[in-house]
Parts: C-alpha cells; sequence; structure tokens
C-alpha cells in the first residue's frame, strides 16, 4: 500500500520542513529550509499502486518530468535547486523559494507596456517549458508570483498531475482556469496552458474571475477589460480564451508571435459573442489595411489575421475617391519586426497614439508637396525634429507613401497618408517612380538581357515572371526597390539564368506571398535584399525571401534576408551556396534545406529568428561553416529527419533554446564549433539521432553542455565542455554513444551524469573541477566508465546510486572533495584496475539498501569499504 502520510520534519538529511502550505492527493508542498540556511519551497509526491507496473511508470513519469523542469533556466520560471527522487517511496523536487505576492495582489492599474512586457516574459517562459515536452497543468493567479522588481514567476508546476494524467489517474482541476477540453475528459496540452494562463491574466487585469467554460459555452461573456490594457494583450489573451482548440493558438511560440505582431495601442475589447468562442478578428483593434485585389489570392480560413471582407466594406463606404487615394498611396499589412533595425529604423512598440492625435491635426496651411517617397526599411520613425534624438511622434511600415513637404539633406520634413507629420531619415527613403516607369521596367525585365534599374521604388502590380535568362542591376541595395502586394510571389524566375545585383526586392501586402521564386536554373544574388514574405499559417506554404525549388542551383553573396518566415527555403534536390549574407528577424527561420537539398554555407550571419536560426532537415548534407548564429528564439541549428550536415566552426551563442539540436535519425558531423551561452543547452541529441561531435567548445550555457536523450546515440569526442550551468554530458533515458577524451571541466553539476537506462560507453575524459561530483550514474544506468582522469571535484569523484549497473575499469580518481568511488542504494556492477587517491574523504565507499549485495569490485589501489 502506498503510504499517504506526508514526510517528518527533515527531508534527505539536509532540508527541515518548516510548514506544509499545500496538499491534495499523493501530493504535499513544503516550506522548508536547508542546513546551510537557504529558504526553499518542496514539492513531495507519493505516487498511488507502489511496487506495480502502474506504480512504477507514475513514478518514472514524475522523475522525467522533474529532470525536465530542472533543464529550464528562464527568469520567469521558478527554478530547481535539488531534485530528490530516487528515495525508496516518496520523491522530492526542491525549488527556490518563490515570492508570497500573488498575480491577485498585483494591482491592476499598470501602465499599459508594464502589462505587455509581463505577458511576453510569461508566453516566453511557457513557451521554454513547452519546447521540452513540459506541461505546466497548475496554473491560476496562485500559481503567478511577483518578484520584489516587479517580474512575474510561473511556480508550482504540476509535475504530479501530468504524472497521473499520463497513466488515466483522476486529478482534479481547477474549472475557473481549465479548457473546455479538460472539463470533458481532454487531455493536458500546451493549449490548456494557455488557456489556463490567459484566464488567469484576464482575471488579473479586469478584477472579475473568469466564469467556468461550460458557463462561457452557455452565451456567459468574459469580463471586460479596461482601455490601459493594450491592444496586443488582449489580443492575445482572447486567441488563448478561445473555447474551440481549433481556434486557439497551439503553442506558447504562436502566442508570442501574435503578441508582437498586434499594434499595441491601448484598446478596448469588442463584447464576447453569445455563446461562441471570441475570433481573433471581433476583438476592438485597428483596422487592417486592405490588400490589392489578386485571383490567386488564398481563401481567408476561420483563423486568418487579415479580413478581406472588411476591406470590400471599407472602400464601399469610402467610395471611389478612397479607393483612388489607396491606390496612390500603397498599404503596408505588419510584418514581423526585427531586433536590429539600420540607422533610424523605428523599435517594437513605440507608436504614441495620444502624439499621433496631436501631430495629425491639420495646421491652417498644408505645406507644398516636392515629391512622393517610400519606405524603405522595415519600419521606420517619424520624429518631431530633424535628429535621432527628436521624439518619435509614430512609425511607417515598408512600402509606404510619404509626401515630401521639406528636404534638407540627410532629413526629410514628410506627411504621412494619415496626416501625421514630421521628420525621417532620407537613407530610408526611395522616390516613387511612376507607374509608367515601373510598368515600363518590367517589360524590360521581361525581354530578358542586360537591364540596369536606376534609383528609386518601382511598384510591381503583377507577379512578374522571368522566362529569358536576365542580368538585372540596380543602383544599391538602399537605392533601388522593386515592391509588390500581389499574392504569391513579387518574382519568379523559371529554368533560366537569372542575375541579380544592388537593389532590393520586397513584399508588403497582407496576403500569402515570396519575394523571390526560383523554379530550377541558376541564379545569383549578389547584394540583393529580399523582405517582407508572409506565410499561409494554414497550409504551410509561402512566407520565404527566396524559396529554391525544382534542382535549382543558386549562389548568394552579400545579400540580407529580412522580416521574411524563412529568409531562404531550399527543397529537393537544389542546391544552393551563400557567403557573406545576414539573416536578421525572420519569423520562422532565417535558412531552411530540406528533402536532398545541398550546398555550403559560409561566413554569414543568421540572428533574431522568430524559431529557430537554420532548419537541415530530410536528407540533406549541407556543409555550415564559420557563420555567426545567435540571438534567435528557438535554436541556433535544429537538425532532424535523416540529415546529415556538416557543421564546423560556427560561433552559436545566446539562442534561446539549444545552441544545436538534433532531432529524428539524423547524424550530423560537427567539428570546431564555438557554443557558448545559449538558454539551454549547448547540444541535445535526442530520439534515435547520433552522428559526431569532436573538438568543439562547448561552455556556459544555462543548463548542460551536451545533453543526450531517448535513444540517441553520437560519438563525442575532444570536445572542451567547461562551465555550463548544469552537467558537462548528461546522458538520459535509453540514450547511449561514446564519449571520448573529452575536457569536462568547471560545470555547476556533475562532470557526466547518467539517468534512465542510459548506457553510455564513457571512456579517456579529463572530468575536473566541476562543483559537484565528477560523474553520476543514476537510476537504471548501465555502461562502461574507463580510464578516465576524474581529479578535484568538489564532492566525489564517483557516485554510483539508484539500481545502476555499470563497469567502472581503469580510471584515477583522486583529490575530490568529499571522497573517491560512492556506491548507494541497489546499486552494483562491477569494477577493477581503478586507482584512488588523495581524496578528502574514504577512497571507496558504500551505502547500501539492506540485502544488496553491492559490486562487484575489485580493490586494486581504493580502500575496502
Amino acid at each position: 500500500m502506498t503510504d499517504l502520510n506526508p514526510s517528518p520534519g527533515r527531508i534527505g538529511d539536509r532540508y527541515q520542513i518548516l510548514e506544509t502550505v499545500e496538499s491534495s492527493p499523493y501530493e504535499w508542498w513544503h516550506r522548508a529550509v536547508s542546513d546551510w540556511g537557504q529558504n526553499v519551497l518542496i514539492n513531495e509526491f507519493c505516487a498511488p499502486h507502489q511496487g506495480s507496473p502502474t506504480g512504477n511508470r507514475i513514478r518514472q513519469n514524475f522523475s522525467r518530468y522533474a529532470r525536465l523542469l530542472a533543464q529550464i533556466q528562464h527568469p520567469s520560471v521558478i527554478r530547481t535547486q535539488d531534485l530528490l527522487i530516487d528515495e525508496p517511496k516518496q520523491q522530492y523536487v526542491v525549488f527556490e523559494q518563490p515570492p508570497q505576492t500573488t498575480l491577485r495582489a498585483v494591482s491592476q492599474r499598470q501602465p499599459g507596456d508594464d502589462l505587455f512586457r509581463k505577458v511576453e516574459s510569461l508566453l516566453e517562459g511557457l513557451a521554454a517549458s513547452h519546447s521540452l515536452a513540459l506541461l505546466h497543468t497548475r496554473i491560476t493567479p496562485e500559481h503567478i508570483r511577483e518578484t520584489p522588481d516587479g517580474r512575474l514567476l510561473l511556480t508550482h508546476f504540476g509535475l504530479a498531475h501530468r504524472a497521473l494524467a499520463d497513466e488515466r489517474e483522476t486529478v482534479p482541476t481547477d474549472p475557473r482556469y481549465a479548457a473546455p477540453e479538460l472539463l470533458h475528459s481532454g487531455r493536458y496540452s500546451p493549449q490548456t496552458d494557455l488557456y489556463a494562463l490567459a484566464a488567469s491574466l484576464l482575471e488579473s487585469f479586469s478584477g472579475t474571475t473568469l466564469p467556468p467554460a461550460t458557463a462561457r459555452q452557455q452565451g456567459v461573456p468574459l469580463p471586460k477589460l479596461p482601455p490601459h490594457v493594450p491592444s496586443a494583450v488582449v489580443a492575445t489573451l482572447h486567441e488563448c480564451l478561445q473555447l474551440n482548440p481549433a481556434g486557439r493558438a497551439v503553442s506558447a511560440s504562436e502566442a508570442l508571435e501574435l503578441l508582437h505582431r498586434t499594434p499595441s495601442a491601448p484598446v478596448a475589447p469588442a463584447p464576447e459573442p453569445v455563446a461562441a468562442p471570441v475570433p481573433a478578428e471581433a476583438i476592438s483593434a485597428p483596422l487592417p489595411p486592405p490588400s490589392a485585389p489578386d485571383s490567386r489570392q488564398t481563401p481567408p480560413s476561420s483563423r486568418a489575421r487579415t479580413a478581406p471582407t472588411l476591406v470590400l466594406g471599407l472602400l464601399s463606404v469610402i467610395g471611389l475617391a478612397g479607393a483612388m487615394l489607396f491606390l496612390k498611396k500603397p498599404a503596408v499589412d505588419s510584418a514581423p519586426p526585427t531586433a536590429t533595425a539600420p540607422q533610424d529604423a523605428a523599435p517594437q512598440n513605440m507608436t504614441d497614439p495620444q502624439a499621433t492625435q496631436a501631430a495629425s491635426a491639420s495646421p491652417p496651411s498644408v505645406p507644398e508637396v516636392l515629391r512622393v517617397e517610400v519606405v524603405s526599411t522595415t519600419e521606420l520613425n517619424i520624429r518631431d525634429s530633424a535628429s535621432t534624438t527628436g521624439k518619435v511622434i509614430t512609425t511607417l511600415k515598408r512600402g509606404e507613401n510619404i509626401d515630401v513637404v521639406q528636404d534638407q539633406g540627410e532629413w526629410l520634413k514628410i506627411r504621412s497618408a494619415s496626416g501625421v507629420e514630421g521628420w525621417v531619415s532620407s537613407n530610408l527613403t526611395l522616390p516613387l517612380r511612376s507607374q509608367e516607369d515601373a510598368d515600363a521596367l518590367v517589360s524590360r525585365i521581361r525581354e530578358g538581357g542586360d537591364v540596369q534599374v536606376e534609383r528609386g521604388a518601382y511598384l510591381i502590380t503583377t507577379p512578374l515572371v522571368l522566362e529569358t535568362s536576365v542580368n538585372l542591376s540596380g543602383a544599391g541595395m538602399k537605392q533601388t526597390l522593386l515592391f509588390s502586394q500581389t499574392s504569391e510571389d513579387t518574382i519568379i524566375s523559371r529554368n533560366i539564368n537569372a542575375t541579380l545585383e544592388d537593389l532590393s526586392i520586397a513584399h508588403i501586402g497582407g496576403v500569402p506571398a515570396r519575394a523571390l521564386l526560383q523554379e530550377g536554373g541558376n541564379l545569383h544574388l549578389n547584394r540583393v535584399s529580399l523582405a517582407g514574405a508572409v506565410r499561409n499559417d494554414d497550409t504551410s506554404e509561402y512566407g520565404s525571401g527566396l524559396w529554391v525549388k525544382d534542382a535549382g542551383q543558386a549562389e548568394i553573396q552579400n545579400s540580407l534576408f529580412t522580416a521574411n518566415a524563412y529568409g531562404v527555403y531550399v527543397s529537393d534536390s537544389s542546391v544552393v551556396n551563400i557567403a557573406k549574407s545576414t539573416f536578421i528577424g525572420n519569423r520562422d527561420g532565417g535558412l531552411l534545406m530540406k528533402d536532398g537539398s545541398s550546398g555550403e554555407i559560409q561566413g554569414s550571419n543568421f540572428e533574431t529568428s522568430g524559431a529557430h536560426g537554420i532548419h537541415l532537415m530530410g536528407q540533406t548534407d549541407a556543409t555550415v561553416s564559420n557563420n555567426s548564429i545567435h540571438h534567435n528564439r528557438g535554436r541556433g541549428i535544429t537538425i532532424f529527419g535523416q540529415a546529415r550536415p556538416h557543421i564546423s566552426e560556427n560561433t552559436i551563442e545566446e539562442n534561446v533554446l539549444q545552441g544545436i539540436g538534433v532531432q529524428g535519425e539524423a547524424t550530423p558531423t560537427l567539428t570546431g564549433n564555438t557554443i557558448q551561452g545559449n538558454q539551454q543547452s549547448g547540444i541535445t541529441y535526442f530520439d534515435n539521432s547520433g552522428g559526431s561531435a569532436s573538438k568543439n567548445t562547448v561552455q556556459a550555457n544555462r543548463t548542460a553542455g551536451i545533453r543526450v536523450t531517448e535513444y540517441a546515440a553520437p560519438a563525442l569526442k575532444e570536445n572542451a565542455v567547461v562551465r555550463n550551468r548544469e552537467n558537462g554530458i548528461g546522458y538520459s533515458e535509453n540514450a547511449g554513444g561514446t564519449a571520448v577524451n573529452n575536457q569536462i571541466t568547471g560545470n555547476d553539476k556533475p562532470g557526466i551524469a547518467t539517468w534512465g537506462d542510459a548506457a553510455p560507453t564513457v571512456t579517456g575524459n579529463t572530468v575536473t573541477d566541476n562543483h559537484q561530483s565528477g560523474i553520476v550514474i543514476a537510476e537504471r544506468s548501465r555502461g562502461v566508465f574507463s580510464e578516465n582522469e576524474i581529479t578535484g571535484n568538489d564532492l566525489y569523484g564517483l557516485i554510483v546510486t539508484g539500481e545502476a549497473q555499470p563497469e567502472i575499469n581503469g580510471n584515477t580518481v583522486s583529490g575530490n572533495v568529499q571522497g573517491g568511488i560512492f556506491y548507494k542504494q541497489m546499486a552494483g556492477g562491477s569494477g577493477y584496475g581503478n586507482t584512488c587517491m588523495n581524496n578528502g574523504g574514504n577512497n571507496l565507499k558504500a551505502d547500501l539498501t539492506p540485502g544488496n549485495p553491492g559490486p562487484d569490485f575489485r580493490l586494486d589501489y581504493c580502500k575496502e569499504y
């Protein structure tokens, strides 16, 4: 029978319980203090059905989720301090002491910018959890805490909830924050977490508790949010609270993307329709700008962010004059913002609605218009004076027309289509060429041959299809712009030789489209910018700055890909060589190579992607070398399918997830890379992946240096794995492979650790000066650990615990602070030929469960235990 009594006053020989603050069947939460005086929160779990297969699975589920939670290092997620999950009955997860202020106590009257940042940080924390397939399952206002510096923190993760639910055990749920599918025996998912988070936030911001989903389905509306809540927050919360999961954001990452691309002015939401989910389109937010009609435009779905029917209604109201004004001044749909913008490009969320209204007041006399120009950057600030120190009045999007009323060389005084007047940098605008000039240019390009394009912005009204070889040269990336808002594509190159130089190509419409499509043939890009491509999220099509397909071959140098879904997308057997180019601020990734595509990517910069910097999938064998891959919101490089790329000499740093993630059956070769400062592990191998990693420097990552999980089995050789926040190398689940001659130094947790049923071969490594033990072999791990030098670690040289059964042969274990080799619990296995000396405690020690005969260990140079 399961012991349903909580633990007495002491846990793990180092924590003293002060009080039990929360309890439920099988689970308790204790406030406690460590022997060194640290206040902590301890989650205690006593699985039901102990000793049975079901009970064992529940324990294993809890252990797996606890280890995943311990990997998360995010300022909005409570930090795990210790895991005591191998105890005979109870399992314990020790957290830092959370703040006492709950979300219920957070003031409703906070500035809109503060609310935006709080929602953003919580979604980022939840996305970090979901990226590891870890769900929270218990989000309520009580389990979101505010720190003294104003941050919100996700606490009280439902590890027991999830472990029990996985085995179809009944678990309680709070109906106020439960998605409707949970109330009808549905399963936990990222969408149920999003519903609970949005319900908690909406309750806090409105001051009113939400009706349960069952009441909402009967027509009870959501509480209204006050007008100071930014419209981006309103739209995001309402999307996450959709009653129908098909209409709800599918992940925290998608909710973040919606938060960032929705205009962020404070606005009151429209009332919720009776007895129906609230669509995002029903929220009272600025009307999306119209798109030019096109017979091939993708019909909008129920999840579409644009509203063509509203556009048609608007045109019918404003009449022919308004339509003519629209044709003269093309509108621009929202494009994903980039984290880095040239010169005076606008940062996110700088629009000041009150200043805009003030600036829009018509003066007694209207200045004479000198000429019409077009915004040529992603976003452009309008300032109140001709200086970068001038106050930002509002922002304009790429492709918007502006009337120039005064020219001061580097600065232009302009009037926007909405009547706002101010100053902009002349480096970020271009004169709008007449439609006659643009049409004549299109005709010349279609004829092929050498075509020189003068400075200016040229509006292309239908997709420009190239079927005759052409050499197209502009006056410079910032001097010549070909732009359109047509559906599908701006330019299509069909099985020809095409060279494009010194120009920019941009899509500015809201309909799904690519900037440039290459269908076979040969393409050369030099000093070309491709921007603004829009993805169709419902069909997973379009959205690439450049798509190379049909065995096309592309040579790309010195080019820029920004504000697309993907910068470059390469499929089938196409070959793409990219050098000295920049991929910045693309929504889903800088580069994606799939199928049997190949090529060399070198000397380029991939940064601030909304997801991963580089995606390599299918059977691609691309070579990626000497690139800088940093500050992407997903991984630096993600490799999956059966890809077998060669990744060498890259700097991969400060990405939100792993530096490199390897999945599926991928077998990459990773050589000589510097992988550092990533918010999760440096390298993680998942699934059945393998390949090799050699001579890489993996340092200062926020979790492990190298993590190997599930059935992955890479060959790790001669890597320097140093100063990572957790393990140097960690094996879990059924992982295997080899670790040979690696230098594993100064990591915050054990240098090498194995859990689950992992069985690696670990040979000839130097494991030194780690802040816990050198090597820990836990749970049911096996494998061979031989000829390693294990010295100077802060605890033991090597610990074998749980039911582990490793072979430990010929290791040198010396100078470790607390002792040499330590066997615990039901550990066994064998050992011979080891040398133990100069350790701070026993060279060989055992604390075994009664009845366990222990390992078959030959004494050699280690003292008897």
